[in-house]
């Protein structure tokens, strides 16, 4: 999230609506854990040009996306039987404390060096009542491929 010159333009709304869904889910052991955030800061570039940046500092998750493994067919009956339990358990925990993901994919769903699952990415995440207490979320988040073909 930056207004560096390459045409993406710095958005804090769903930077501020990731950081706020991460305090409201609380910690879980199958969510990233968030160390520091910081919504205005600033870099400066190897031509010595500064830029407004927004961060998020997550733990380090050595095994990387789900989708790679799936990708490479690295991916075990066992493990993916572990993995559905445990993304289902830990979405069920998310909708508890009020908040949809709205983003979920094989990205968004990590491994840590003993393959245990960590959900991350709550950039698109509502509030479960939606915007105006209805339950509607009246806003057209999420990432386009995955979508159900009813959202159009």
């Amino acid at each position: 999230m930056f207004d560096k010159d390459c045409g993406v333009p710095y958005n804090s709304i769903f930077f501020h609506d990731e950081v706020a869904a991460f305090k409201q889910v609380g910690p879980h052991p199958n969510l990233v854990r968030v160390y520091e955030s910081h919504a205005e800061a600033w870099a400066t570039d190897a031509n010595q040009v500064t830029f407004r940046v927004a961060y998020i500092v997550q733990e380090y998750l050595p095994k990387g996306e789900v989708l790679d493994h799936v990708l490479t067919n690295n991916f075990s009956e066992e493990l993916t039987r572990y993995c559905a339990k445990e993304c289902l358990l830990t979405l069920s925990h998310i909708h508890s404390r009020g908040v949809v993901h709205l983003d979920m994919k094989l990205d968004n769903l990590l491994l840590d060096a003993d393959c245990k699952l960590k959900i991350c990415d709550f950039g698109f995440a509502q509030n479960s009542k939606g915007v105006d207490a209805t339950g509607l979320q009246r806003r057209f988040v999420g990432t386009a491929a995955y979508m159900m073909p009813e959202v159009d």
